[in-house]
């Protein structure tokens, strides 16, 4: 199968290289966002409680956060202390980075349009939540001269229509010190790529123009280049297990049996909790190393201010 044929419904952002919903679908999409979205509960939020093996798979991640911040804080080598404690959550959804980040110790403030995750799942991080539209609360903060130490964004930036504004915004409310993370879907990745060309896979299924929510698509390089562009400097990116491998076999492709996505799942959070109970710094150097390598279900990049820029 010709890979070409797996972008017609995109367009690659020339300057940086990530991929956009193309022109012919942006209207619709604005329209969802601007009259249902926002209005209701959408994907992000869950209803129900969540298990214990996701639960850890959660808490592993923002551990995994807390070591980064540690181990690269101004260039590494020891120099992260205490007084760096102020946490900034965009698009903090259910509240769970808050949680665990306050529970360490930090200072912390949350940003989404919903409060429905948050009051479900942590309300008493509620009221630590700033509702409504993250550049105009980025805007009240950065007037009212507030800084923070660690920004994070999970899930936000393939939201939204102009994802260039995102790191300008988030530039405002930084300082020398500010590390920074971005976790993004990993899509057009190697393995769907390599699933489309052997024919487990007719089509991006993820670019669903009526539903997809998504109008951009990252790999590390074209999300480093974002932050560069606005003067932040890549230090590392890791990567979420790569679910997608179970595309490359007829018997564990839940494109093609609905019914064993779940299982997929269960596989891929049971083995990535396993590697964070071995060890974080292996657990760490793994999922730097499948970032690496273009493949992973998520990304996560972290950067901090480029010195001089």
């Amino acid at each position: 199968m010709n890979t070409d044929d797996l972008f017609d419904d995109v367009k690659k952002n020339e300057e940086h290289g990530f991929y956009m919903l193309d022109d012919k679908y942006r209207k619709k999409m604005n329209d969802f966002y601007e009259n249902e979205y926002y209005q209701h509960d959408h994907a992000l939020y869950q209803h129900n409680e969540y298990d214990t093996v996701d639960m850890a798979h959660k808490n592993n991640f923002y551990a995994q956060k807390l070591y980064i911040i540690k181990k690269y804080w101004g260039g590494g080598g020891g120099a992260y202390t205490s007084e760096y404690r102020s946490f900034l959550d965009i698009g903090c959804g259910e509240g769970f980075a808050l949680q665990y980040f306050y529970n360490a110790g930090w200072s912390v403030t949350g940003v989404d349009f919903s409060s429905y995750g948050i009051t479900v799942h942590n309300p008493s991080m509620k009221k630590f939540l700033l509702q409504g539209d993250f550049e105009k609360i980025i805007n009240e903060l950065h007037s009212q001269g507030k800084t923070f130490d660690f920004i994070n964004s999970d899930n936000v930036l393939e939201h939204l229509p102009e994802p260039e504004k995102f790191f300008e915004s988030v530039k405002k409310v930084s300082n020398d010190n500010t590390m920074l993370c971005v976790t993004v879907p990993n899509d057009f990745s190697r393995i769907q790529k390599l699933a489309y060309e052997n024919g487990f896979i007719d089509g991006a299924f993820w670019v669903d123009k009526e539903t997809s929510e998504h109008f951009s698509y990252f790999s590390v390089d074209s999300l480093s280049s974002l932050g560069y562009a606005a003067g932040y400097e890549k230090l590392i990116a890791t990567a979420k297990w790569p679910i997608d491998f179970f595309l490359l076999h007829n018997r564990t492709n839940y494109r093609k049996d609905n019914a064993v996505g779940h299982d997929c799942h269960i596989a891929c959070t049971l083995l990535e909790n396993s590697i964070y109970d071995e060890s974080m710094d292996i657990a760490v150097n793994l999922f730097k190393t499948l970032a690496d390598a273009g493949v992973g279900r998520e990304i996560s990049v972290y950067f901090k201010m480029a010195k001089g820029r």
